[in-house]
C-alpha cells in the first residue's frame, strides 16, 4: 500500500485520525505512536481477530493547498501479514494480538518483534546520573570524538562531570556499557589511579587494573602510560 495524504486538524490525536482512516473495518485497541511510525493492534469487526499493523507517518509542514483544504497528514499502512521492516513495537501491542498470525510473514514479524522486545527489556535500567560508555567513540559536528557520557534524560547526555551537553538519538541501539557511578567508568578509574600515583599510595591491584585500562589512556598522558608499562612511542 502506498502513501495516502489527508487533512488532520491541529490538536487531533494521531490515533483518532488513524481510526478515522480504518472506518468500519476495525477498531484500534492498542497503539504506540512516535513522530514517524505508529504500531497498532486492530480488532477486525467481522472476525473478532486482533492483528498488528505498522503505519508510517509523514507530517507535512508546508502542505499544498487544494481549495480550502490542506493535505498535511501522510500515512502508509503496512499490515503485519506484509512483514513490515519496522519491528520494534512495545509489549502491549504484541500481547494484544490473537493467534495464529495471519500468514508466514506475520509470524516472522512477530518473532522479530518479540526478540527485539526481550533484548530491550534485558538492558540495564538507566536514570539521571547513570554513566554510559560506548564501545565506539561518537563523532560530533564540533569535531569531538567521545565515548564517555552521563545520562540526563531521553537522548540528552553530558560529556562527564562538568562537560557539555550532547544529543545522541537511538543511543540504546549502539553497543555500550552502563555504570551506576562515573567513578566506576574507565575514565573514572583512571582518575582515581592517577591520584593514587601522585599521592604515592598506588596499590599493586590498581597497577594491574591500570594495565587493563591502557586502551582508555590518552596518548598524551605519559604518567599513566609509564605506570601501565607502555613503552615510549608505542601506540595504544
Amino acid at each position: 500500500m502506498g502513501w495516502s495524504y489527508s487533512h488532520r486538524d491541529k490538536g487531533v490525536p494521531i490515533v483518532e485520525a488513524l481510526q478515522e482512516d480504518l472506518g468500519s473495518y476495525g477498531t484500534i485497541v492498542e497503539s504506540s505512536v512516535t513522530l514517524k511510525v505508529a504500531y497498532l493492534a486492530i480488532t477486525h469487526h467481522q472476525t473478532g481477530e486482533t492483528y498488528g499493523a505498522v503505519v508510517l507517518i509523514d507530517h507535512v509542514t508546508k502542505p499544498r493547498r487544494y481549495g480550502d483544504d490542506y493535505f498535511n497528514f501522510g500515512t502508509k499502512w503496512i499490515d503485519e501479514s506484509m512483514g513490515p521492516a519496522e519491528d520494534r513495537p512495545p509489549r502491549k501491542i504484541l500481547e494484544a494480538l490473537t493467534d495464529p498470525p495471519p500468514g508466514e510473514y506475520a509470524e516472522q514479524w512477530r518473532q522479530r518483534a518479540w526478540a527485539n522486545l526481550r533484548e530491550r527489556e534485558s538492558r540495564p535500567k538507566v536514570s539521571r546520573g547513570t554513566a554510559i560508555v560506548f564501545e565506539t567513540p561518537l563523532r560530533f559536528t564540533n569535531g569531538q570524538e567521545l565515548d564517555h557520557f552521563i545520562f540526563v534524560k531521553r537522548s540528552t547526555f553530558i560529556a562527564g562531570p562538568g562537560g557539555g551537553s550532547y544529543m545522541i538519538p537511538r543511543w540504546r541501539d549502539r553497543p555500550h556499557k552502563v555504570y551506576t557511578l562515573w567513578g566506576e567508568t574507565p575514565k573514572g578509574r583512571l582518575k582515581s589511579i592517577r591520584q593514587s600515583i601522585e599521592e604515592e599510595s598506588v596499590s599493586m591491584g590498581e597497577l594491574v587494573e591500570l594495565q587493563g585500562l591502557v586502551e582508555h589512556i590518552e596518548p598524551w598522558d605519559t604518567l599513566l602510560l609509564e605506570w601501565a608499562g607502555v613503552p615510549e612511542h608505542e601506540s595504544v
